[in-house]
């Protein structure tokens, strides 16, 4: 299991289910599936180790995805959530990357927006993503259309913050593609009433905790959903994002 919780409310791991690949064996449709735009491709790279590649074409605006095969993951009281993604990417020029990594509903159905206008306008989840004629990584936390919870985003200064704490990742090969771990947390905090439940969102950049937020979010909006990432091509660039594991947890159903 890589997506070590770090939630005390996750400490056993027999409490929780978990969906994670290294990719070394993947098949689409088996645990994760891969999918994609006319011309773009979500494909297994024969490396060692194991990993998916997905590859847009230069056609502005052209997708590629892979995500849980189902929308096994959702927001309850007393069921906190934990994802990890390992991923590097590449772009043409310094700000043409659109990509999301993390938790949504119907994660293949245009997950991110054309023309660098972010994730989805309405969606339940939450994640990383960075847009098309930016630099920086965004969190965000959506809960639907509920006016006291829509689409909280955050920008993050990937700049060098310190010893220790370069947020801007690890240089893994010749091209200077960018390695990073991102880690992201929903922890129930408690039921305000039958209609709202108070949560904190927590994120973590290559180990360095760099988001906290707290909200409610309106129960009656939740939906199911999957763990996984999307790329979108930005400014007619090919982009490519190799993903090297995924990984998701939930705490199972209390047993009484």
């Amino acid at each position: 299991m890589y997506a070590m919780p770090k939630s005390p409310m996750m400490a056993g791991r027999r409490d929780l289910f978990t969906v994670e690949s290294d990719f070394h064996d993947y098949v689409t449709g088996d645990k994760f599936v891969g999918g994609a735009d006319t011309g773009a491709v979500a494909a297994v790279a024969d490396v060692v180790g194991g990993q998916v590649r997905l590859t847009t074409t230069a056609l502005d605006n052209d997708e590629a995805w892979l995500h849980t095969t189902q929308e096994c993951f959702l927001f309850e009281d007393k069921k906190p959530i934990v994802g990890e993604a390992l991923l590097y990417y590449t772009e043409v020029t310094a700000d043409t990357c659109n990509l999301f990594v993390g938790f949504m509903d119907a994660i293949a159905t245009t997950p991110m927006q054309d023309d660098g206008a972010g994730p989805k306008a309405s969606f339940n989840g939450f994640g990383f993503y960075r847009v098309d004629g930016g630099v920086v990584w965004n969190t965000i936390c959506d809960n639907l259309t509920d006016a006291g919870f829509v689409q909280r985003t955050q920008a993050l200064d990937l700049a060098d913050a310190g010893p220790g704490h370069n947020l801007a990742g690890e240089k893994v090969d010749a091209d200077e593609d960018t390695l990073y771990r991102f880690h992201m947390e929903f922890s129930p905090v408690c039921l305000k009433s039958a209609l709202i439940l108070n949560a904190n969102f927590d994120f973590w950049i290559n180990d360095r905790h760099v988001v906290h937020e707290n909200g409610d979010l309106t129960i009656a909006n939740f939906a199911t959903m999957e763990f996984g990432v999307a790329l979108h091509a930005g400014d007619g660039q090919i982009m490519t994002c190799t993903v090297d594991y995924l990984s998701a947890s939930q705490k199972r159903i209390d047993i009484v």
